[in-house]
């Protein structure tokens, strides 16, 4: 079964038409009907305000519109499917893929390689449209799976990503501090600064402190946000008791 999803009353009027309504001329989808599908299923909306949950699909193909990519994708990644073949625009793209230490790497690379592997198939350079956009394009495949590390807290993990790649220039120990209030940490600079080298964890803590938040991988963020999360809690503990 194909699902569409269209915002534009026009183009569901134009998809109705074409791919739900019969022909009653010679050949299938000519002026005078549509070709009569029925595994078609035409959903009148915008994809942000639709229950995708309530649509049974494993497989997306869309070209995505460009001003809106990162809020479709990240809306894409939370439901259960198998494969996505999606249109953006090429920087954009770039940054999907993205390996730590590259120029394109951040934090769109970080959450989305979270949750899915994202490859990009190839370019679409802007000639190939009429008329010509002022961007070139690029379609990448996005396939969901288990990141292969530990992330102790969504939501937080999320967020200390956020924090870092907000001063990405700077290096990782001042970029913490100066978004202590973001992690939830107010005593942060006291912590940080009472690391012990001699335990594995807390040096490993160390090592991250002088490179800038572009240089850690998707898995040293989540072992940085696991500890501050851990961290956090004791806190709290702290104060409750």
């Amino acid at each position: 079964m194909l699902y569409i999803i269209e915002k534009d009353p026009k183009m569901v009027d134009v998809l109705t038409h074409r791919l739900l309504e019969s022909s009653d001329g010679a050949f299938p989808g000519n002026a005078l009907g549509g070709f009569g599908f029925k595994n078609v299923v035409i959903i009148p909306g915008d994809v942000m305000e639709t229950d995708l949950s309530a649509v049974p699909f494993n497989k997306i193909v869309a070209n995505l519109p460009y001003s809106i990519s990162s809020d479709v994708t990240f809306r894409i990644l939370e439901q259960k499917f198998d494969m996505a073949v999606l249109m953006y625009q090429y920087e954009f793209a770039k940054r999907l893929e993205a390996s730590a230490g590259s120029k394109d790497y951040g934090r769109l690379s970080v959450h989305a390689q979270y949750r899915a592997k994202a490859e990009i198939l190839f370019d679409v350079p802007k000639s190939f449209f009429e008329p010509a956009p002022e961007v070139d394009s690029a379609v990448i495949r996005l396939i969901p799976g288990p990141a292969g590390y530990e992330v102790r807290d969504v939501p937080y993990f999320l967020r200390v990503t956020q924090a870092l790649f907000s001063q990405r220039r700077k290096k990782v120990k001042n970029t913490l501090i100066n978004n202590r209030m973001m992690i939830g940490i107010p005593e942060l600079k006291e912590i940080l600064s009472d690391l012990c080298p001699e335990d594995i964890t807390e040096s490993e803590i160390i090592a991250m402190m002088d490179k800038r938040p572009e240089e850690l991988p998707p898995e040293k963020i989540a072992f940085l946000a696991g500890f501050l999360y851990d961290k956090r809690e004791e806190r709290k503990n702290d104060k409750a008791q």
